[in-house]
């Protein structure tokens, strides 16, 4: 009778053929397990790429959104300091007859003890109504258009500014700062979370929509400037 020959021997030791069979189940599942084993890897692997993947795309998201906000806000800053020296063409404050603009008629630093001279009839120590009084700091939000009639001086703060005001600036970046002087009219803002991507990124694409005579700003700088006038 033609069959398979018994795996064990009469003492019950296993013949060569259940040996090879014995081994040959043991190998079948440890293949097993290296199958599985590399398809938790590859799963990890791909779980990983993809998580960083997303966390860049958010970063570039939010760069994006925040240069087109600076860039916006730049161009509302740029066109009511415009509009102001074209509005009113023969600037001030004048001390003496002399003016103590460097840059006139586009408004002086907010924090110059000679602006409250922009008013007619006011000192640099006047405290009379209307009289406009020296800021602490040079903050956009602070400027002053001189010329303007008295109450509507301020560009963007006060009961009777120009009818404009100063949207918040992105988390993680200082308000606007106003300079003008020997080199030119020029506004700045610094990011005060160096260590975000995003916010840095979101600095060199802003200066992506600049020429190097309009705008500063070195790839990688925390510091943004921007020319409303360049002298330098």
């Amino acid at each position: 009778m033609n069959g398979l020959r018994s795996c064990a021997r009469a003492n019950g030791e296993p013949s060569p053929q259940g040996r090879f069979f014995r081994f040959a189940g043991r190998r079948q599942r440890g293949n097993a397990l290296l199958y599985v084993l590399l398809a938790v890897g590859l799963l990890a692997a791909l779980t990983y790429y993809f998580a960083q993947d997303s966390n860049e795309n958010y970063a570039a998201q939010d760069a994006i959104h925040i240069s087109e906000e600076l860039y916006a806000q730049i161009n509302m800053i740029k066109a009511a300091v415009v509009e102001c020296s074209l509005e009113y063409p023969n600037g001030g404050p004048y001390v003496g007859g002399v003016s103590e603009n460097s840059n006139n008629p586009f408004p002086i630093n907010p924090s110059s003890a000679n602006v409250t001279q922009e008013v007619a009839g006011c000192t640099a120590t006047s405290n009379a109504p209307n009289c406009i009084a020296a800021f602490g700091n040079d903050d956009v939000s602070n400027l002053s258009c001189p010329g303007a009639g008295i109450g509507y001086e301020m560009l963007f703060s006060g009961a009777n500014n120009q009818g404009r005001y100063l949207p918040p600036m992105p988390a993680g970046f200082t308000d606007w700062f106003y300079g003008n002087d020997a080199t030119g009219v020029y506004i700045t803002t610094t990011t005060t979370a160096p260590s975000d991507p995003a916010s840095i990124d979101a600095l060199d694409r802003l200066m992506g929509k600049f020429t190097s005579t309009q705008a500063v700003h070195a790839t990688g700088s925390t510091s943004f400037k921007v020319w409303i006038k360049n002298d330098s």
